[in-house]
């Protein structure tokens, strides 16, 4: 039943929205976005779809590194149209985007992939008293686990500052950064995909606002700036190759997904 819902959704969306540009008579002007919002968006229902099948992740070998492969090349065909449709509110909006794409990404690989059934229950919610009681510091983790938790939550420090100049200010990312960190591990424990960890809220949030920090203090974050709102005056000869091969990656991924979803029938 889920894969025909997939199927109807898909190409619903598709066909009503080519349908829309052709009635406000847009279709040729807004190529370029038309193109843009069909992948980003086909590909993410795509995703959600996988997600949402039991083991689904398994059958559509969608693993983490191929995950986070196709949301790289999703953020690059974003900034790619941001660089070639050269506008401050175009910018914005792909900031908005790329936040929508992290946390995406954030659930995908911390709650579905390599997980087991997601279902909650409420009673583990004793366990975090438990651990809490027993803890001792770093004693699990291994230098992988270190790195990983301590980079995790980096992407989100910088595109909040990026999206507003207010979250430069370091209480203002402790006021998102922490409590994103704490239902992360609650979710993880209630949901039985995961366990409530102190060390990775340490290391996460540690990682997170040291970043911030850095980001802050060395006016580094007005660089970076400048990186995410300009078109670099790149030539237009560069910019639609790369618009054009950071869209391959993810149309071929919706296009396998849409074969073996046939194959079910």
């Amino acid at each position: 039943m889920l894969h025909i819902l997939y199927i109807v959704f898909l190409f619903g969306f598709i066909l009503l929205y080519l349908l829309y540009h052709v009635y406000h008579k847009t279709l040729k002007k807004d190529i370029l976005t038309i193109i843009k919002n069909i992948i980003v968006i086909t590909t993410l229902l795509s995703i959600i779809y996988i997600l949402l099948n039991h083991y689904g992740w398994l059958y559509f070998n969608l693993n983490r590194e191929n995950t986070i492969t196709i949301f790289i090349s999703l953020t690059l065909l974003i900034y790619s149209y941001g660089l070639i449709i050269n506008k401050e509110k175009t910018y914005k909006h792909n900031i908005n985007l790329y936040l929508i794409l992290f946390i995406l990404l954030l659930i995908s690989i911390t709650f579905f992939i390599y997980r087991t059934d997601f279902s909650f229950n409420f009673q583990n919610l004793e366990n975090i008293l438990f651990y809490l009681e027993n803890y001792h510091p770093f004693t699990h983790i291994t230098p992988y686990l270190f790195i990983s938790n301590l980079v995790m939550l980096m992407p989100l420090s910088l595109l909040l500052m990026l999206k507003n100049q207010k979250h430069e200010k370091i209480w203002r990312q402790i006021l998102v950064i922490l409590p994103t960190i704490l239902l992360i591990e609650i979710i993880e424990e209630i949901s039985g995909n995961g366990s409530f960890d102190f060390d990775d809220i340490i290391l996460n949030f540690s990682g997170a606002l040291i970043f911030a920090i850095i980001l802050a203090k060395t006016k580094l974050i007005n660089y970076i700036k400048k990186i995410f709102y300009s078109d670099l005056k790149i030539s237009k000869f560069i910019k639609y190759p790369i618009y054009t091969i950071s869209s391959l990656i993810p149309v071929l991924f919706v296009i396998s997904t849409i074969i073996k979803c046939l194959n079910h029938f």
